[in-house]
């Protein structure tokens, strides 16, 4: 709530100083459920388009991006490869090149389009009949880690326990539609800035750790599966 109030404010002090603002969201303000109505009614008071999913040029540009700043050494056929297969969003991109890059490092070969072509053939099939939750998420990845679902959500702080916390953040933000603070809420009530830092974190080490990034393949294909 407080977090809202200081957003409501701010967006007040910017508009009537005739700053130009712009806020993205994964739905429209209609549907940000949870939000304010307040707040609703001044996001939708400006302008309100669809971002579609960018286009082939730019999810090139996006891996290269990506890759760079991962030091990870990726051939412009893989780059293409992967460009082309995933469509649907800037996170799906980025996993899928972790992905495949950590995956043939574990096997000691180099990342090939071939082995793309391998690993992401899944995204050429049918689009799953029910959207993925975050409960389905924690379900996954307790079971993936051998804990108990309490036990991720409580406030353990045992080394194991936080790693499994943070993969499953990881994958409820990529896989479900809900927004950070939703998840969170999911999480035991934490804090949107929480979940963020989880998925930075995974993120960095899914590039430096193959070990972890088969794992999280596995939960992905395994939720991807069955929802």
């Amino acid at each position: 709530a407080r977090t809202e109030e200081e957003l409501f404010h701010t967006f007040n002090v910017l508009h009537d100083s005739g700053r130009q603002l712009v806020m993205t969201s994964d739905r429209s303000p209609s549907e940000l459920v949870g939000l304010e109505d307040r707040l609703g009614e001044r996001f939708a008071s400006g302008l309100v388009v669809a971002l579609d999913p960018p286009e082939l040029p730019v999810r090139r540009a996006i891996l290269e991006k990506r890759a760079r700043l991962d030091s990870v050494e990726a051939s412009p056929d893989l780059l293409d490869e992967i460009a082309a297969r995933v469509t649907t969003s800037v996170r799906a991109l980025e996993a899928a090149l972790i992905q495949v890059v950590a995956y043939a490092s574990l096997r000691g070969e180099p990342p090939t389009p071939g082995l793309a072509a391998h690993l992401l053939r899944s995204l050429d099939s049918e689009p799953r009949r029910e959207p993925c939750t975050v409960a389905a998420v924690l379900d996954a990845t307790a079971q993936q880690f051998g804990l108990g679902v309490d036990a991720i959500v409580a406030r353990d702080r045992r080394p194991a326990v936080a790693q499994a916390r943070k993969v499953a953040m990881y994958l409820a933000r990529e896989l479900t539609a809900e927004s950070l603070p939703a998840i969170g809420r999911g999480f035991g009530g934490r804090d949107h800035t929480t979940v963020l830092h989880a998925v930075r974190s995974v993120t960095t080490e899914l590039a430096r750790n193959p070990e972890l990034a088969l794992t999280v393949h596995s939960l992905r294909e395994s939720l991807r599966t069955t929802h």
